[in-house]
């Protein structure tokens, strides 16, 4: 693609604060987890198995 990528880094716990600083209710949290069938060799398994993907949330905004 020829252009650089900048990535962050953030933690669960980031993510969580800044909802619920905007006024949101954190309703569900849910990371997403490996196929084993998804994948040639158990190695690449293995390490998408400890670092997670996506984060999903479910979160509602709380009225005032």
């Amino acid at each position: 693609m020829g252009a650089s990528v900048i990535k962050y880094h953030r933690t669960i716990e980031d993510h969580f604060h800044a909802l619920q600083c905007c006024g949101f209710r954190i309703e569900a949290l849910r990371e997403s987890r490996p196929v084993r069938q998804h994948f040639a060799s158990e190695d690449d398994f293995l390490r998408r198995h400890r670092i997670p993907l996506l984060l999903f949330m479910t979160a509602s905004k709380l009225t005032p």
